[in-house]
């Protein structure tokens, strides 16, 4: 602030507080660990200054480690990894390292009043830029605090918790649309694909289904080679390809020959989580000579009787059940084989239907990309709008 409001006190957090760093006790000794004091982490704060520690430590861990205990009504801040995270202490407990604690005077300050304003402070560090990984103490100890007599704290602190909680849940309601949006679009797949019972084929019986190439860095040194770009799992995602990043590979003229995408090709993932087994997208021959991993999947129709679309858009959603079924899981992944997806069963609907419902699938996702669009932009602009609201609740220009 240029100038110093009317009956307000401009000072620094390390003039006003008392400042206290956190520890944590060698998990390797179990005397450490206890049901004496609550410890937390910044991993512990949650939303409205809550803060519901997950683990308590013996006053044996605090003796042997650099943790402290402060009291209710204290304020940690993160200061590292979850920079910006603001909590007040509901009881005495001790913290981490990765948080600072203020020991706040009540006869002067307000403790929601210190948190909010701290959370206003440290916004300004991670607006710096992702280079900035936390604040130093001695930053912190710099940081600029003002406040006016405890009864205006008060009165400005019971007004920015009314707005913000009014923010809170237009935010949680525009979260909760944009969350169904997906099984919107999923269920009306459902009702467009299976309305009718169409009798089904293998896709092998109606397209070649082929895996792609496989990276191995030694085979790609020959001087007979070609540099081309390839697809990997992270390029085709269910109902859309994201060709942000593309990579390239050395590959044989034969290899290319027999791998190099064309118009129509329908691509399918081999696995990952149990949830994107099979999933997939049309090539439209957005990139030159490009061709696939061996972690994806390619179809190519041999008949005019049956739309690339509608076959991707129908194994995106009425087909996930199947592919669900037919994977195989390991420990950490799920994956479904060239063999078995061979065997996917295509309903056989006229040609001239398929392209109908591709043509209303297509408007649905549409209709729901712009949605989703304008939630992001809503949900942005009460990002905006909650730090002016912290900005002019700290401004001293309001009563």
């Amino acid at each position: 602030m240029s100038t110093t409001p009317k009956g307000w006190v401009v000072s620094t957090v390390g003039d006003l507080f008392t400042t206290v760093g956190g520890g944590t006790p060698k998990t390797s000794v179990p005397e450490y660990w206890g049901e004496d004091v609550p410890w937390t982490t910044s991993a512990d704060i949650g939303e409205h200054l809550q803060i519901t520690p997950r683990k308590k430590v013996s006053q044996l861990g605090i003796d042997g480690s650099a943790t402290k205990v402060v009291p209710p009504g204290s304020v940690i801040v993160a200061t590292r990894v979850a920079l910006g995270k603001v909590g007040i202490t509901p009881v005495s407990l001790c913290f981490s390292q990765d948080c600072q604690a203020l020991v706040v005077d009540e006869r002067i300050l307000d403790s929601r009043f210190v948190a909010h304003q701290m959370m206003l402070r440290a916004s300004a560090y991670r607006g710096r830029g992702t280079t900035i990984s936390g604040i130093t103490k001695k930053q912190l100890l710099r940081t600029t605090f003002s406040f006016p007599p405890l009864p205006q704290q008060r009165r400005i602190v019971d007004e920015l918790e009314e707005n913000l909680n009014r923010l809170s849940i237009a935010i949680t309601s525009l979260e909760h649309v944009k969350s169904r949006l997906p099984i919107y679009v999923h269920s009306s797949a459902q009702q467009s694909f299976s309305s009718t019972p169409w009798p089904t084929v293998p896709l092998a019986d109606i397209s070649e289904v082929v895996g792609g190439v496989t990276k191995d860095k030694k085979r790609e040194s020959g001087p007979s080679l070609t540099e081309v770009p390839y697809l990997r799992v992270a390029n085709v995602q269910r109902g859309h390809l994201d060709l942000g990043e593309i990579r390239t590979i050395r590959v044989s003229k034969d290899k290319l020959d027999k791998l190099t995408l064309q118009r129509g090709d329908i691509l399918f993932t081999e696995g990952g989580d149990r949830d994107k087994l099979g999933r997939g997208w049309i090539w439209e021959n957005q990139i030159k000579c490009c061709i696939h991993q061996n972690h994806i999947f390619r179809a190519r129709l041999k008949s005019a009787d049956f739309d690339p679309k509608f076959v991707s858009l129908y194994a995106n959603h009425c087909g996930q059940y199947w592919f669900r079924q037919m994977g195989k899981q390991t420990t950490n992944l799920a994956s479904i084989g060239l063999r078995s997806l061979r065997r996917f069963p295509v309903p056989c609907v006229p040609v001239g239907l398929q392209r109908r419902l591709t043509t209303d699938m297509e408007r649905i996702n549409s209709n729901v990309a712009a949605t989703d669009r304008a939630i992001d932009s809503a949900l942005s602009r009460a990002m905006t709008l909650r730090r002016a609201l912290l900005r002019d609740a700290f401004s001293g220009q309001r009563e």
